[in-house]
């Protein structure tokens, strides 16, 4: 089962740096089975080798879908939960998000307030 981020999972993996340009109008193009705008329609309809066209629409698209940019803290709770679901599914490739992912987790400090607690978490 593929998981696809959340507009707001997908702003947030965008700030983080684990979502390529490359990969938002594959992205976008998912997104039109729930969500419509026109941004949304014209990301869809780019090419992945669009990367200064794609980086000038990709705003618009979060602001004309309701998703707010989120604040660091925010984004690494985001970013996590969509790993996370992604994960679970089986979906670790998707995006290249959790094989990127893990290494900027390491590499990033991630909160304090984030990490509270992680040691109890289950899995399964």
């Amino acid at each position: 089962m593929t998981i696809y981020p959340t507009p707001e999972q997908a702003g947030a993996l965008r700030q983080l740096g684990m979502l390529r340009t490359d990969e938002l109008p594959m992205l976008a193009a998912q997104w039109l089975v729930e969500l419509d705008s026109p941004a949304l329609r014209r990301l869809a309809g780019l090419d992945g080798s669009d990367g200064w066209l794609i980086d000038k629409v990709w705003p618009q698209v979060l602001d004309e879908l309701g998703a707010a940019k989120v604040v660091s803290e925010v984004a690494w709770n985001l970013a996590i939960t969509f790993q996370m679901a992604a994960w679970r599914a089986g979906d670790v490739c998707h995006h290249g998000c959790t094989s990127r992912g893990d290494s900027r987790l390491h590499r990033q400090r991630l909160p304090a307030s984030r990490t509270r607690g992680w040691a109890s978490l289950r899995v399964g």
